[in-house]
C-alpha cells in the first residue's frame, strides 16, 4: 500500500473499488466501462477513457509517444535505479509512460519517489504493495493515474472519496495533513467494536486549522462510527464539468460493490 502520498497541483483519476460480478446494477461507473472486455490486458489504455471525477477523461495519458514499461524487480536503489524497477520507470523513462507490474510484489521505497506528469501506475491483475520508509510524491504534476494502490493519507490536495467500504480501522479511515480538501460521499463505515470510532484524522499545523475542508454527504455509519467536523471546516466542492461528473451509488449498496476489492482474480483472457 502507499504509506503516504503528497499531492499538490494535481489532476488524478478517482479509483472506485471493483466488484466480481458483471451485472450493471452491481458495478461502479469505472468497472462498467472496462471490466466486461475479456481482452482488457491488451487494452489497458481504455482505463484513461473510463476515468471520471476531478481529472475528467485522461486521454493525455494515451496515444502516440507513450512508453509501455513493466516493473519486474521489486527492489529500490535511489542512487542507481536498476532497469525493471519502479523507480527506474518513474524517473529515468522520459515523457509519457504507462507502468504495469509483472507479478505480485511488495516494493519498499527507501527515498521519496517523485511521480511526473502523464504517468500511469496500473496495478490491475496483480497485488502490489508500496510501502515505506519513504513515499510516492506527486508535486506540480498533472494527468497522473494511480490505479490499484491504497492511499490513506492526503496532503495539500483534493480528494473525492466515493463508494468505499471501511471496516474496523485502528486509528482512522480517512486521514490528511497540510490542509487538504476531502469530500466523503456514499461510503460505508463500520467502526471497530472498541477503540476509536471517529472516521477522520487531521494533523494540524500551526495556523492551518481554518483551512480544513473535510465533510461527509450521504455516508452510511454502523457501530457508532462518526464523522467529526472541526471548527472552520467548510464544504469541498469539486465543481465538476460535464466530462467529470458521475453517478455515485447509494452507500447501502457499497458492501456488494466492493465484495472483491483488491487484486482481480481472473485469467489472462477472461472477463474479470
Amino acid at each position: 500500500m502507499v504509506r503516504f502520498l503528497n499531492i499538490a497541483l494535481i489532476q488524478f483519476l478517482i479509483v472506485l473499488f471493483a466488484a466480481n460480478v458483471l451485472e450493471a446494477t452491481e458495478l461502479n461507473v469505472m468497472d462498467k466501462c472496462w471490466r466486461p472486455n475479456p481482452h482488457w490486458r491488451r487494452s489497458r489504455n481504455q482505463l484513461a477513457r473510463c476515468s471520471v471525477g476531478f481529472a475528467g477523461k485522461m486521454t493525455g495519458n494515451i496515444g502516440k509517444g507513450v512508453t509501455q514499461y513493466k516493473v519486474t524487480n521489486p527492489s529500490d536503489d535511489p542512487l542507481n535505479p536498476k532497469p525493471g524497477t519502479l523507480r527506474y520507470g518513474a524517473t529515468l523513462v522520459k515523457g509519457k509512460k504507462w507502468i504495469t507490474f509483472k507479478r505480485n510484489m511488495k516494493i519498499n521505497l527507501h527515498k521519496p519517489l517523485l511521480i511526473s506528469s502523464f504517468t500511469t501506475l496500473d496495478g490491475r491483475g496483480v497485488s502490489v504493495h508500496i510501502s515505506g520508509p519513504a513515499c510516492l510524491i506527486v508535486y506540480k504534476a498533472t494527468d497522473v493515474i494511480i490505479h490499484g494502490l491504497k492511499i490513506h493519507d492526503l496532503r495539500y490536495g483534493y480528494a473525492h472519496v466515493a463508494n468505499n467500504y471501511y471496516q474496523g480501522w485502528t486509528q482512522y479511515a480517512i486521514g490528511g495533513s497540510m490542509s487538504p480538501r476531502v469530500k466523503s460521499e456514499s461510503n460505508y463505515f463500520v467502526a471497530p467494536k472498541s477503540g476509536r470510532k471517529e472516521i477522520t484524522w487531521k494533523k494540524h499545523n500551526k495556523g492551518d486549522q481554518m483551512q480544513w475542508k473535510f465533510y461527509s454527504v450521504n455516508d452510511y455509519f454502523e457501530n457508532g462510527a462518526c464523522f467529526g467536523l472541526h471548527k472552520g471546516v467548510g464544504k469541498a466542492r469539486p465543481n465538476y464539468g460535464p466530462s467529470q461528473s458521475f453517478t455515485v451509488a447509494n452507500a447501502k449498496t457499497v458492501k456488494k460493490l466492493t465484495s472483491s476489492a483488491g487484486a482481480l482474480q481472473c485469467t489472462r483472457n477472461s472477463i474479470c
